[in-house]
């Protein structure tokens, strides 16, 4: 069963960001989105780290260096993905994951909203 949270955790990100997690991609926007991954994972399942870093294909030292320095940077440096860790974290410990699913598709409508709302 927690495999499966922690297949459904890699999924929802790779469909979100259009993204595969587990390819050898180096960029910024890769290593914040293993990072958001790994740091989820680690705190909502408590998985080993090397269970954790074989669903995208890294080792536990990768698993470790994120969670040391790249997802610290993301409040500084990327917010809008902290926040989205945030979500995640409370999406993966919600009882009731059909109504968590809910409050983060009216979040995501109440941003676009304000977005639109700036342009006019």
């Amino acid at each position: 069963m927690i495999l499966e949270q922690l297949k459904e955790l890699k999924d929802r990100i790779e469909y979100e960001f259009d993204v595969d997690l587990a390819t050898r991609e180096r960029s910024r926007k890769m290593a914040y989105l293993r990072g958001v991954f790994f740091s989820v994972a680690y705190e909502t399942l408590k998985l080993p780290l090397y269970t954790i870093g074989s669903a995208v294909n890294r080792n536990h030292s990768t698993v470790i260096h994120s969670l040391r320095n790249i997802v610290p940077s993301l409040e500084m440096t990327e917010p809008v993905l902290a926040e989205y860790r945030n979500e995640l974290r409370l999406w993966m410990l919600a009882p009731d994951k059909e109504a968590q699913e809910i409050r983060l598709q009216i979040k995501k409508l109440q941003k676009k909203l304000k977005t639109l709302e700036q342009c006019s």
